[in-house]
């Protein structure tokens, strides 16, 4: 029992052997850099998984040729010993099919080599062979060609692999070529909506725009980038040294002159000449109130606050801490992100007739498996250069539906349509407006 089971462990280790050999070979004729060396290899590597003297690679194609001899890169395909074996192949006909000949009476012959035809079926067709020669009254065995022509599949799509030849005869029957050029007439002339391709963003419908209520120097900026803010919270401050200063001496003008008015009242009863002062002094506090009235305003305005809630757009805060502005320019604006639209780029090249009644399809890059629909809502009529400064129209789309989770700033491609055309014209538009560009015809 030890004995049988030594003999079954060495049977099973040489079996896993055979089957690493045949992968490692199939491996490194799949990875072959040049036919050359997958020749190489098929003459000389194959005897780790079988033995011969010789193995010799033949092309059929009418009649057999040479292409390889295992052990040498130079051999004579008319040398004798090659024509004795360019003979023996012509002796069948079937070179689809594992064939074992050259011998006498069935049996090995020590005058004659005994032969093993191992088809290597290139794009289904046998024309191409490996031949291996056994001397000395060798026999081959059944097991031997099971197994061997396995790798002779693995050989095959190797070769495949640098068989860049297209067999145009199955192509070019007269019943194909027919079909072919009617099915393309046909698409030729099958009438499509002009599809026009564009860059395009999710951009804020109806923004709020915050600007400078003051004239001076924004001392910072609290509401940062993509901030979520609430009505009535701080967004930027200006610079209060200014301003409370001329409210310090609005407020101090007004106290004289009330004094003043008040001592002219008392003087006056008495005095022709404060009674003459009085009309003058009421003046003169009517138009220093309404300096502290301005002042007090101006204060007020110190500190820009958020009119309603939503997310602040702003390009670069420091650009602004420091700086002076004017009233009345744009310093940031507040979106409601449950409110967005998309922004179309048309290249001028592209500015056809666009019908506004067909939907606008949205790709995102975020999520190119997914396809928006929207429906344009303005055009404009003059072109404008866009980010990467091509002359564009700009055109906006309001969402049919609105995606779920759709961001500000997201970019993507917007395909709109245009009048009814041929596939042809469609295909032909572009080519045929460049050439007209450059010959001028």
């Amino acid at each position: 029992m030890p004995e049988e089971g030594k003999s079954q462990d060495a049977a099973s280790w040489k079996a896993v052997h055979l089957l690493a050999t045949i992968n490692r070979l199939s491996y490194s004729a799949n990875t072959s850099k040049t036919r050359q060396q997958l020749i190489f290899l098929i003459l000389n590597e194959t005897i780790r998984i079988i033995q011969y003297q010789r193995a010799t690679l033949w092309k059929i194609d009418g009649d057999a040729e040479l292409v390889g001899v295992s052990g040498t890169s130079q051999f004579n395909p008319d040398a004798e010993q090659f024509q004795y074996l360019k003979n023996e192949l012509s002796t069948f006909d079937n070179k689809k099919e594992t064939k074992v000949f050259g011998m006498v009476k069935g049996e090995p012959s020590p005058e004659r080599p005994s032969l093993l035809w191992l088809p290597i079926p290139i794009q289904g067709e046998a024309n191409l062979g490996l031949l291996l020669e056994r001397w000395r009254k060798q026999e081959w065995l059944e097991d031997e060609q099971v197994i061997i022509g396995f790798l002779m599949k693995n050989y095959a799509t190797a070769w495949d692999r640098f068989n860049s030849q297209f067999h145009w005869k199955a192509l070019l029957t007269r019943k194909t070529a027919v079909i072919v050029t009617a099915a393309a007439l046909i698409v030729f002339i099958i009438p499509i909506d002009l599809p026009i391709s564009a860059p395009c963003e999710v951009i804020a419908k109806d923004p709020y725009v915050i600007a400078a209520p003051l004239d001076g120097i924004i001392e910072n900026v609290t509401a940062d980038p993509g901030k979520v803010v609430r009505k009535g919270d701080i967004l930027f401050s200006y610079d209060s040294k200014e301003t409370l200063q001329e409210l310090k001496a609005a407020e101090e003008e007004v106290r004289v002159l009330k004094a003043q008015l008040e001592r002219s009242y008392i003087l006056g009863l008495e005095d022709q000449e404060q009674q003459e002062q009085l009309a003058v002094l009421k003046h003169r506090l009517n138009k220093a109130q309404s300096y502290l009235d301005l002042a007090e305003h101006r204060v007020q305005e110190l500190d820009v606050r958020a009119p309603e809630d939503g997310i602040v757009q702003i390009d670069d805060p420091d650009k602004w801490r420091g700086n002076p502005v004017k009233i009345g320019e744009k310093v940031l604006t507040i979106t409601d992100p449950k409110k967005s639209m998309v922004k179309i780029w048309i290249p001028e090249g592209d500015n056809v007739f666009i019908d506004p009644e067909k939907d606008i399809k949205i790709l995102l890059n975020i999520s190119p498996e997914k396809t928006y629909r929207a429906q344009l809502s303005f055009l404009s009529s003059e072109s404008v250069l866009d980010d990467h400064s091509i002359p564009s129209f700009v055109a906006e789309a309001e969402w049919v539906k609105s995606p779920e989770h759709e961001q500000l700033g997201l970019k993507g491609s917007a395909t709109l349509y245009g009048p009814r055309v041929s596939v042809f014209y469609w295909l032909a538009r572009r080519p045929w407006a460049f050439l007209r560009s450059v010959f001028s015809f």
